[in-house]
């Protein structure tokens, strides 16, 4: 992705989640953890924007950051008004991204904030955190699994698009019958026609270095 590119202003800005809920009843659901996803191929930068008037009924950690390329980062949402007349109120905060080099805006995207009264259901008592962690985990590892493919994939186009990869390719196989099929000079049996076609140590040697060499060349990354 380029910073110039025609979408600039309406670039997807992937996050964990784009709702999140607070119950009142129980403290440790009055924290929420976020996370930005960057799987783009530049550096870019996030900030999070609240509209709720006033700054005391949340707190914003990490609000701001860098991200870089196939990475993600977590900031932590934070109820401080956990009052029954906060309850049932929607509120929103935007998430910004821009170029981290040119600092061009891309794209942006909204979360709402809820406070539930009393206590989660016991669907909803697993840890968010936890959930989110094996998401990024398993994002990760399929990003990593992608570029390791690609990289591979690479390589083979290139060794394949060498002009000298046939002859290569021949030269091992030469170079294989001659070691397999040919006995050397001394174990050739004296008035045995069928041991008239033989090579010499060194011939065979030379042979066998020429083959590791050639199955260095076909199977390096």
């Amino acid at each position: 992705m380029q910073a110039g590119w025609a979408l600039q202003g309406h670039v997807p800005v992937f996050v964990s989640t784009t709702e999140v809920i607070f119950y009142a009843g129980d403290p440790r659901k009055h924290t929420s953890t976020v996370t930005v996803l960057n799987p783009y191929d530049i550096d870019i930068s996030y900030q999070v924007f609240s509209t709720v008037t006033g700054d005391e009924k949340y707190t914003v950690v990490e609000p701001h950051g860098t991200i870089k390329p196939k990475h993600c980062k977590d900031f932590i949402l934070r109820h401080n008004a956990p009052y029954p007349s906060n309850c049932g109120v929607v509120d929103k905060f935007r998430i910004k991204i821009y170029d981290n080099t040119t600092k061009q805006f891309l794209g942006k995207t909204t979360i709402s904030a809820t406070l539930q009264a009393g206590l989660p259901s016991k669907d909803d008592s697993t840890p968010s955190t936890s959930s989110s962690k094996s998401s990024r985990v398993e994002k990760t590892a399929q990003s990593q699994t992608e570029v390791v493919h690609a990289n591979r994939t690479s390589s083979v186009h290139r060794r394949a698009q060498n002009p000298n990869y046939p002859f290569i390719i021949s030269l091992g196989v030469v170079c294989f019958c001659a070691v397999i099929l040919f006995p050397t000079d001394k174990s050739s049996c004296q008035g045995d026609s069928s041991s008239q076609y033989t090579l010499s140590d060194h011939t065979k040697c030379i042979c066998t270095f020429i083959l590791g060499m050639v199955a260095l060349t076909i199977f390096r990354p």
